[in-house]
């Protein structure tokens, strides 16, 4: 009789964890039940990151020397890279001034406003604008997206979490509703598949001009299918967005 391999059984174990377990609301020491985004960069902060997929995906998109404008840029990882590889004229909007005050060591120009507020407003015109991993952590998505329309003369890039994913249908199937946040439950009020997301930028006045799956080393799905066929086994999808003809 074969014995299954350490391997083989690592990889099951953590699909039996990710379809059936529930997930820990309160992490790495965190005793506070509500969400705080200057708590969320704390930890997010912990250790080095390394430049994503994500990241190497955009700065393909992104000509060199463009003007770029990053809402929700964190620490500013991305903007740094932009800057290092396509030597692009960066600004960045962040609302956490832990987040801030990292980004601005590293030489990033932050603003710190909050992009839910009825004030909010962007004064000037950006080649592209950037915002990844953050329409899905505000309420009002849409009104963002309506008073940032005219603030890009190339594309706008954004990417949120998709719902549609092989195991967030697989752990709904199973009685469980999909993890999405990090840290805190909290971080996450909207939640779109693939065909949502784009039926919400048409109703908008936003047409879709490409798209793309977004390797997480953290799921190991092989081969890859997520960029093969990332509405049904990318975890995240990266949009690149025009205004619709005539807008």
């Amino acid at each position: 009789m074969k014995i299954m391999s350490p391997h083989i059984k690592r990889k099951l174990n953590k699909l039996y964890h990710i379809l059936f377990k529930d997930f820990p609301y309160l992490r790495h020491g965190n005793q506070d039940p509500h969400f705080n985004y200057d708590n969320y960069w704390d930890r997010r902060t912990e250790g080095k990151s390394a430049i994503s997929y994500k990241f190497k995906q955009i700065a393909k998109i992104i000509e060199p020397q463009s003007s770029v404008l990053d809402i929700g840029c964190g620490t500013g990882t991305l903007l740094q890279h932009l800057s290092k590889f396509q030597m692009v004229e960066g600004e960045g909007i962040e609302i956490s001034q832990e987040a801030i005050s990292v980004a601005r060591t590293g030489g990033v120009k932050v603003h710190c406003q909050d992009i839910t507020q009825p004030n909010f407003e962007i004064k000037r015109a950006y080649d592209y604008i950037v915002m990844t991993d953050v329409l899905e952590h505000i309420p009002n998505p849409e009104d963002v997206l309506i008073k940032i329309k005219d603030n890009f003369n190339k594309c706008l890039i954004v990417s949120v979490p998709n719902t549609g994913f092989i195991l967030d249908r697989l752990r709904l199937l199973f009685g469980r509703f999909p993890k999405q946040w990090l840290v805190h439950p909290g971080e996450h009020l909207r939640f779109w598949t693939f065909k949502d997301f784009i039926s919400m930028c048409e109703q908008l006045g936003f047409c879709l001009k490409e798209y793309y799956g977004v390797e997480i080393e953290s799921y190991e799905i092989k081969p890859k299918l997520w960029k093969w066929k990332p509405k049904l086994f990318s975890k995240d999808i990266l949009y690149v967005i025009e205004r619709s003809k005539g807008e």
